[in-house]
């Protein structure tokens, strides 16, 4: 296990080296990254350009997707994904299990063939992803520590083919979803890598050099987008890097102009220091992020102007030329799925929240309240890590009652929901996480008529009510109540009834009865049916369908 360590680092070492030495070279047919800024559109490297693309109705339709943070950090599976980083900045719990439980000598990379993904099936994943209700997959393709689930040639005997499983998780996953489910398969990627010696002299040098994103980042965004044609391009982890360090405008305009996904392609706001938030088809912001304000309609992102029903929507893309990487043919044919390939905004310091096609801002995004541009909320079953731990207890994961909550917030807001949860080193979904997944998918089973394809209503929490939330397809609005009411009796301050009124529970075939509130705040009063146990359409976050009413 030393040895192997040893040799890994003895490797990537004498690469780098090279590497420093060493530029691509393209052949003169190839076209130069520089070469974007000569093309005439549409669209431009530059953010006023990449920002004004539309978003692909399919994204905004799908509402809530599944993400997969798998590594190798399942292996040690203590306390975070961000365990290398942590052990080696001497954080002291981490530093103490290492010495507690391993050699003196033991290298993070030793963990690597211990990584072996043996019990992985993907049709068992496959199959509980579709029982879900998930509309879209992402899955960890390459985290911060730099090893990738497939055979990358820029990650030399650091990939899950060389080493460990000697699979292709990505390709397996991907295929398996494909061939069993109607889900779109999308890909997380981390720009930088926590320790790879290129990365780590391009920060040293202020981002003057950009050996890294050139010789690393760029290909191997080039490897998964033409391997795996993905629907979604998750970037995160700028490592302080600002977009113009990682040319993501640069790369984000070959995909809209010549990608064969730029049709259906979007991005969210991960591009670089400081460009959360600002730019990018949605956004995420920060993990969980709720800023408890009311997005203000200015203009600020070209569309914003726009009555919401046109969605707010805008658009980035993700994959690009790689210089020296491309043969002729495919430098004239484009890259092969930018008709439909989806990418986020993680792609340099400056950019989430700022850039791409889609935002996720920071993880478990959460606004609370309808926002100007569309907007995603990464957020995982564990409350402490996305990746598989073993130091949980059951408190430690996020009940249904919460999973709905957070939806019911999410959706009225005009936000999609990304809900995460990390795969064992051996391959396997634990029991809590797969019975989470499962328990959504039944919910959504019975509610999901007020969850897909839906809009933000007028008001995103009732007035009076604050456990009401709201969605609507016109002309019927939505209600999410988070508590069963006391008595059977529900006042809402914000949905004003009509003479055409009707109201339904979803799951519940015989329509409600209600009159107009008499109470002062109070519009309408309806009154739940005397259910119990079994007869329940479900058992949390019951939905009121009204049909009617203003």
């Amino acid at each position: 296990m030393e040895l192997l360590g040893k040799t890994l680092f003895l490797c990537l070492a004498v690469l780098a080296i090279q590497a420093t030495k060493l530029k691509f070279e393209p052949k003169s047919e190839q076209p130069k990254f520089s070469a974007y800024q000569e093309q005439s559109g549409p669209y431009l490297p530059n953010w006023d350009s990449i920002d004004s693309r539309p978003l692909p109705g399919w994204y905004d339709e799908a509402k809530f997707g599944i993400f997969m943070h798998w590594g190798v950090y399942s292996v040690p599976a203590f306390q975070t994904e961000w365990f290398w980083r942590r052990w080696k900045d001497g954080t002291p719990n981490f530093v103490n299990f290492m010495k507690q439980n391993y050699p003196p000598r033991f290298q993070y990379p030793d963990f690597g063939p211990q990584f072996t993904a043996e019990m992985f099936d993907p049709n068992h994943f496959a199959d509980v992803l579709q029982a879900s209700g998930a509309k879209y997959v992402v899955l960890t393709s390459k985290h911060h520590e730099g090893f990738t689930n497939y055979a990358s040639n820029f990650s030399w005997n650091w990939n899950s083919v060389d080493m460990g499983p000697n699979r292709d998780l990505v390709g397996e996953l991907a295929d398996a979803v494909r061939s069993r489910t109607d889900i779109k398969f999308g890909l997380y990627y981390s720009l930088y890598e926590w320790f790879h010696p290129l990365f780590l002299k391009d920060q040293a040098n202020g981002w003057t050099t950009q050996d890294y994103m050139e010789m690393v980042m760029r290909p191997q965004l080039h490897e998964i987008v033409n391997k795996y044609k993905p629907y979604v391009i998750w970037a995160d982890g700028s490592g302080g890097g600002p977009d113009t360090y990682w040319n993501s405008t640069d790369f984000l305009a070959w995909l809209y102009n010549e990608s064969p996904v730029k049709d259906y392609v979007t991005v969210n706001d991960r591009w670089g220091d400081g460009i959360a938030c600002h730019h990018g088809g949605y956004y995420t912001c920060a993990d969980r992020y709720n800023p408890g304000l009311l997005a203000v309609i200015d203009g600020r992102w070209g569309q914003s102007h726009i009555a919401y029903n046109q969605r707010f929507l805008t658009i980035s893309t993700l994959v690009f030329d790689v210089i020296g990487t491309l043969t002729e043919a495919e430098a004239h044919s484009g890259c092969p799925v930018k008709d439909y390939v989806v990418v986020n905004d993680r792609w340099g310091h400056n950019d989430i929240c700022h850039h791409g096609g889609y935002y996720t801002c920071h993880d478990r995004y959460n606004p609370g309240v309808l926002q100007a541009h569309k907007w995603e909320n990464a957020m995982t079953i564990d409350k402490s890590s996305w990746g598989y731990r073993r130091d949980t207890s059951i408190k430690d994961f996020l009940t249904m009652d919460e999973i709905t909550t957070i939806m019911a917030e999410t959706f009225s807001c005009g936000g999609n929901l990304l809900m995460n949860f990390g795969p064992t080193h051996d391959g396997r979904i634990i029991p809590v996480f797969e019975e989470r997944l499962r328990q959504t998918g039944e919910w959504l089973a019975v509610n999901g008529e007020a969850v897909y394809s839906s809009k933000p209503w007028r008001a995103q929490n009732d007035t009076l009510t604050k456990g009401v939330w709201y969605t609507m397809k016109n002309p019927i609005v939505y209600a999410f109540v988070l508590d069963w009411p006391e008595d059977n009796v529900l006042d809402l301050g914000s949905p004003v009834p009509s003479a055409e009124t009707i109201v339904t529970m979803l799951g519940v075939e015989t329509p409600l009865q209600w009159e107009k509130g008499t109470k002062p705040g109070v519009n309408i009063t309806v009154h739940f049916p005397v259910l119990a146990g079994p007869q329940l359409p479900c058992d949390y976050a019951w939905i009121l369908k009204m049909q009617g009413v203003q």
